[in-house]
C-alpha cells in the first residue's frame, strides 16, 4: 500500500475534509502516546540530493527561537518508537498520482 501526504494550511484543511483545522498540532511525544504508528520509507540505493547553496543562508525555526530567547519546538523531545510500518517493498517503485 502507498501513504500520500498533502501539506495543507487551515484554509485548504477546511476545503478538503469539512472540518475545522486542530488548533495545536500534536508533538511527537502525543502521537506516540496515542498508539499511532510511525512510518518509514527506506531506499538503501537512493542517493541524497544535494542541497540548494541559497537554502545554507535559511536558520531553523530552533535557531531562530533561541535567538529571540524562546522555546518555539518545546514539545520536540525524542520519543521511543515501537510501533514502525516500513512503506517501501524492495523493489516496488511503483507510485502513482494522487487525485485532490
Amino acid at each position: 500500500s502507498k501513504c500520500f501526504v498533502t501539506i495543507a494550511n487551515s484554509t485548504t484543511w477546511l476545503a478538503i475534509t469539512g472540518e475545522v483545522p486542530p488548533t495545536t498540532p500534536p508533538s511527537a511525544s502525543d502521537y506516540t502516546d496515542a498508539g499511532l504508528p510511525w512510518f518509514e520509507l527506506f531506499d538503501a540505493d537512493a542517493r541524497a540530493l544535494e542541497g540548494a547553496a541559497e537554502l545554507q543562508k535559511l536558520a531553523s525555526v530552533s535557531q531562530l527561537g533561541k535567538k529571540k530567547g524562546e522555546a518555539p519546538l518545546a514539545d520536540n523531545n525524542s520519543v521511543d518508537v515501537s510501533r514502525i510500518i516500513n512503506l517501501r517493498k524492495p523493489g516496488n517503485n511503483t507510485v502513482r498520482e494522487s487525485a485532490l
